[in-house]
């Protein structure tokens, strides 16, 4: 019996914080790997603390905001600048790690356990204390899983993630390899030209991917039982954030400005009585503002560009009996169909509805109460609701309502409503959900998406 089938795991809301729980087999929350990841934060890897509840402790996971990988791709396929993000993001992170001493094999590389900030792709990884995996079989397996989520009407996405999966089916491969098809240099003849195919791309740039950066930097190679890395981490190309040259001008013109504000109140005996104590105070406070605008400026994180919030719907294709079938040169480029309208607005200028055609009989509907004017008429199922345009089937652009809200289904003539990981909550009757709680939704049943009430009907 492998490691996840044995995992206790559940979902716990704590204020507005929303934590992935696993529990600890015996032993673990004492090893070095739970001591390491509770004194630093780690930058790719989900935030983590020991939680000790009667008798038994859990590890805990901080994922609010975020969604797992498995979730967003259900019903929906990810273009080459989104799998190039994706993967990018695990390799970043995977060097990261060598510098706290921890070990791929621990990552947890199932969809349900990558969480991603939803309009970035950018990955938070889960490392499990105590497990004892094999990574290379299990990414050749996550790349195995992306095969069947690639945009097949994206021709590069398909090329770029059978090509890798490919590459993860050689005897020895190494992450430098597979980096190097990110990069579109699949040969390794010049690893570091980030003007490789497809690596500085716009639709790498419309995707968020971070520009600049050499993944292979700190590559050492792969030896028996895994990927090992180089003891340094990345340095992000884009630097420091602009110098702040305006504000650092007004505080070099401090020890001039108090001078000329005395002598314009108390006149020239003013400015010989106490002019000299002004221009050292002009000073003192010019040095002060000079350190304070030196230590604001922190470095930069990665920028992305947010992508294009227009809707468009295609014509589903079918599946390729062989990968190798998408390589063919010859024929024409798939057709891409049946475009859709512009999504229609509602009443309210912020909220946005994601089809066109009418409602057909018996559609259900998330009814406003309580000041809540909008209604939400649920056409089809699965139904997400949040503020994320490319993401969700209703928008509603409120700061308190999350990307990823909330979903409601329909199995076997019953509905059903869970908790996507949201921020401040949801509720059903007055029952207070936990993070991705699913609980039954009948008819007349109150529903709660943060602030705002709504009945079922």
């Amino acid at each position: 019996m492998d490691t996840l089938s044995r995992l206790e795991i559940s979902y716990h809301r704590e204020l507005k914080q929303n934590y992935l729980m696993i529990a600890a087999e015996n032993g673990a929350e004492e090893s070095f790997e739970c001591r390491m990841l509770e004194e630093n934060a780690i930058d790719g890897l989900l935030r983590f603390r020991v939680s000790r509840e009667d008798s038994r402790c859990w590890f805990c996971y901080e994922i609010t905001s975020r969604q797992p990988l498995g979730r967003l791709l259900e019903n929906k396929s990810m273009s080459a600048g989104q799998i190039r993000t994706l993967l990018l993001g695990i390799a970043q992170t995977l060097m990261r790690m060598g510098d706290y001493l921890l070990t791929e094999n621990q990552i947890l590389l199932q969809p349900e356990y990558i969480y991603v900030y939803p309009d970035i792709f950018q990955p938070e990884l889960c490392l499990l204390p105590g497990k004892d995996g094999n990574f290379p079989q299990e990414f050749s397996d996550f790349l195995q899983f992306l095969l069947g989520k690639a945009d097949h009407q994206d021709k590069e996405a398909v090329v770029l993630i059978y090509g890798l999966y490919r590459e993860s089916l050689k005897e020895n491969y190494g992450l430098d390899n597979l980096l190097r098809w990110l990069m579109g240099d699949p040969h390794g003849e010049n690893p570091g030209d980030s003007s490789g195919a497809g690596y500085q791309t716009e639709e790498t740039a419309r995707s968020g991917e971070i520009n600049g950066t050499d993944p292979l930097e700190g590559i050492q190679d792969r030896n028996s039982e895994g990927i090992r890395f180089a003891g340094r981490k990345p340095e992000y190309k884009s630097g420091y954030e602009p110098f702040p040259g305006k504000q650092m001008a007004l505080a070099v013109l401090l020890p001039l400005i108090l001078p000329a504000a005395l002598w314009m109140w108390q006149g020239t005996a003013g400015l010989k009585s106490y002019g000299l104590a002004a221009f050292a105070a002009g000073g003192v406070l010019a040095a002060a503002a000079v350190v304070f605008l030196l230590l604001r400026r922190r470095k930069r994180r990665p920028a992305y560009i947010k992508q294009s919030s227009s809707v468009k719907k295609k014509t589903e294709m079918p599946a390729p009996s062989s990968w190798e079938m998408v390589f063919a040169e010859d024929g024409p480029e798939p057709e891409v169909s049946n475009i859709s309208a512009p999504p229609e607005v509602s009443r309210d200028s912020h909220t946005v509805l994601l089809w066109s055609s009418q409602p057909s009989e018996g559609v259900r509907s998330l009814v406003g109460q309580e000041g809540t004017a909008e209604t939400i008429p649920i056409s089809y199922y699965p139904f997400l609701i949040g503020k994320q345009e490319n993401l969700t089937d209703y928008v509603i652009a409120r700061d308190t309502i999350s990307r990823l809200h909330a979903r409601i289904d329909r199995r076997d003539d019953k509905y059903w409503l869970t908790d996507l990981n949201s921020t401040n909550g949801t509720a059903v009757n007055g029952h207070s959900l936990e993070a991705n709680e699913t609980v039954p939704l009948n008819i007349g049943d109150q529903v709660d998406l943060a602030d705002l009430h709504f009945r079922f009907q």
